[in-house]
């Protein structure tokens, strides 16, 4: 059985045959020089280096490294192949156009037909009787407001306490509210 050995693989070999070298070196300088931890990490990280320069160099030469990349020459389309598609595209476009004759007798056919339209009637709605009180109180909070402030529209409904007199709050010894009733403050 021959092994035969391409131009790649020849080379592979040589530096897989160098970096066993290159340790076998770099264990031996470290015993006989007797190299403490950060000595080995600078030859280590050195060899390494020039190692990895040397591989490249030999896998890919300078020369095919830097060499130019050859652009694909387009082909050119042969003129008579053109020259029939020019006269393909020069030759007249003839359409149909249809062209209305007017009628003189028309006839027209009148149907008398009762229209049927369904209309829907809503039944008007009937008013909803609901009380408007010109006062809003909360029990939570013993504050009472006007029925057209924000500050009343928040009281949620479990604390509110409606009447349209103040005099009926003011027995209860609620507060007035500061924004609608006093005046004072501006929200």
């Amino acid at each position: 059985m021959e092994i035969t050995l391409t131009n790649k693989n020849r080379k592979l070999a040589i530096i897989i045959t160098i970096a066993a070298l290159v340790v076998l070196g770099a264990m031996l300088a470290s015993i006989t020089f007797e190299f403490d931890i950060v000595e080995n990490l600078v030859m280590s990280w050195i060899l390494t280096t020039f190692y990895a320069i040397f591989a490249f160099l030999i896998m890919d030469p300078i020369k095919t490294v830097f060499q130019e990349r050859r652009i694909p020459v387009i082909q050119r389309i042969e003129v008579p192949v053109i020259k029939e598609i020019i006269k393909e595209i020069e030759k007249p476009i003839i359409r149909e156009v249809p062209i209305q004759i007017p009628v003189e007798n028309q006839t027209i056919r009148v149907v008398d037909r009762p229209v049927i339209q369904k209309v829907y009637i809503e039944k008007p709605r009937k008013k909803l009787n609901i009380p408007k009180f010109n006062f809003i109180a909360s029990s939570e909070a013993r504050v009472y407001h006007t029925r057209f402030c924000r500050l009343g529209k928040l009281v949620k409904k479990k604390y509110k306490i409606h009447n349209n007199s103040k005099s009926f709050f003011e027995k209860k010894r609620f507060k007035a509210c500061k924004v609608c009733i006093q005046h004072k403050k501006k929200i």
